[in-house]
C-alpha cells in the first residue's frame, strides 16, 4: 500500500507523456494534412498546364495538317502545269518539225 502513491504518480506521469504525445501526432497529422491540400492545389494546377499545353499542341497539329495538306495540293498542281507545259513544248517542236519529223 506504501508504494500506491508512487504508483499513481508513475501512472499520471505516463498520462501526461501519452497526452503529450498524442498531442505532436494531431499536430503532424495537421502539417501533413495541410501539405497533402498544397500538393493537391499544385496537381491541380500542373494538370491544368498540362491540358492547355496539349490543346495548344492539338492545335498546331491541325495547323501542320492543313500547311502540309496546302503544300500537297500546291505541288500537285505545280507538278500539273508543268506536265502540261512539258506537253506544249512537245507538241511546238513537232509542229516546227513539221509532218516528216513525227
Amino acid at each position: 500500500l506504501a508504494a500506491a502513491p508512487r504508483r499513481v504518480a508513475a501512472l499520471e506521469s505516463d498520462v501526461e507523456a501519452q497526452t503529450q504525445a498524442a498531442a505532436g501526432l494531431r499536430r503532424k497529422i495537421s502539417a501533413l494534412e495541410g501539405e497533402k491540400g498544397a500538393l493537391g492545389v499544385a496537381a491541380e494546377a500542373r494538370l491544368t498546364k498540362l491540358a492547355a499545353e496539349k490543346a495548344a499542341a492539338e492545335v498546331r497539329c491541325e495547323e501542320l495538317q492543313r500547311a502540309a495538306e496546302a503544300a500537297a495540293a500546291h505541288t500537285a498542281t505545280h507538278s500539273e502545269f508543268q506536265d502540261a507545259a512539258t506537253a506544249r513544248l512537245a507538241e511546238a517542236e513537232r509542229a516546227r518539225r513539221g509532218p516528216r519529223g513525227g
